[in-house]
């Protein structure tokens, strides 16, 4: 038997629903030509605020801040700093 709580199923789903806006945030904001295939959320912050490693399909790795609304979990704002990109070039 498979038991998953209702905080980890929410984190995998939040997880999924960042790696497109990752790659929109990598190809919108910064004009570059990588996709995001993976979002594992590293720590979280008063349950709101989480950090998570993004990996890209050139198997680099990025960091980016993930925010949750208390209201609504399925409401959320990434942010990709400047510097993990900067480091990827």
């Amino acid at each position: 038997m498979l038991f998953i709580s209702s905080d980890s199923a929410r984190k995998s789903r939040l997880e999924e629903n960042v790696e497109p806006v990752v790659t929109n945030i990598l190809q919108d904001d910064y004009g570059l030509d990588y996709t995001c295939d993976n979002v594992n959320i590293t720590e979280e912050y008063d349950g709101n605020n989480f950090r998570a490693a993004a990996t890209l399909d050139n198997n680099k790795v990025v960091h980016v801040n993930i925010e949750t609304y208390p209201r609504n979990k399925d409401n959320f704002n990434v942010q990709l700093p400047y510097e993990e990109v900067y480091l990827m070039e």
